[in-house]
């Protein structure tokens, strides 16, 4: 089993909070109702595989605390080389930019 699977099958089953919350026209989140909701499927190229590491060894904090220290490393590595095989593009963050638009008050009906 890689150090990868291993650790994020951990990290599911310790936690019951969903990594993400979605949302729809109608819904209410964090007491304001949404109006509007707008995406954008985006890439980010980074100049090589390893500043893709590092970027993600800062920015994936919420995961690599799970990870012990000795294998750190290891976990950035397999996670930034499997996520390039999957998209098929070195060095290449694909990403969802989301905007949200949303009011006080109750929902328009």
């Amino acid at each position: 089993m890689s150090t990868t699977y291993s650790t994020c099958r951990s990290i599911a089953t310790s936690t019951s909070r969903s990594p993400s919350t979605h949302c729809t026209g109608s819904s209410t989140f964090a007491g304001l109702a949404v109006g509007r909701i707008e995406s954008d499927d985006l890439e980010w190229a980074f100049d090589s595989a390893a500043d893709l590491e590092r970027w993600f060894a800062v920015g994936a904090v919420a995961w690599i605390q799970h990870v012990p220290a000795d294998l750190i490393d290891v976990f950035v590595h397999d996670v930034v080389d499997r996520y390039q095989q999957t998209v098929g593009a070195p060095a290449t963050l694909h990403f969802n930019q989301t905007r949200l638009y949303a009011h006080l008050g109750p929902h328009p009906t």
